[in-house]
């Protein structure tokens, strides 16, 4: 049973909006990822792969009174780093930002909405 926070509500929401919308496979969304290779025991809110499980994007959620500011990017980044994920979202169920990420040269471009599932694919090809 998962207790229903206001971080899970938006957690809930998102993964709702990202299958019914932007037509994300309910299947290749994993909650409370682990991420492997941290010191400690830490957990991405939810990860979208490939069908090959290859991460696609990076999804940090906050509950709706959470600001979203550079420490939730930190986070995200910090979680990244070992999961290498292309696209990084975070949301706190009023505002989400989405970014690609270049690998390259470690930067950030902000995107303007969330793209469709079918788009994340593309830019792997």
């Amino acid at each position: 049973m998962v207790v229903l926070t206001p971080e899970e509500w938006v957690r809930q929401h998102m993964v709702a909006y990202l299958h019914h919308d932007l037509h994300y496979p309910l299947a290749l969304m994993k909650m409370e990822r682990l991420v492997k290779g941290s010191t400690r025991k830490q957990r991405a809110d939810i990860s979208v792969h490939h069908r090959d499980g290859e991460a696609l994007m990076l999804i940090e959620c906050k509950a709706p009174d959470e600001p979203l500011n550079k420490e939730t990017f930190f986070q995200t980044g910090r979680y990244n780093h070992h999961i290498k994920a292309p696209y990084l979202l975070i949301s706190n169920g009023i505002q989400h930002y989405c970014c690609s990420v270049d690998a390259s040269s470690n930067r950030f471009n902000f995107l303007s909405a969330i793209p469709l599932y079918a788009t994340l694919i593309e830019t792997l090809t």
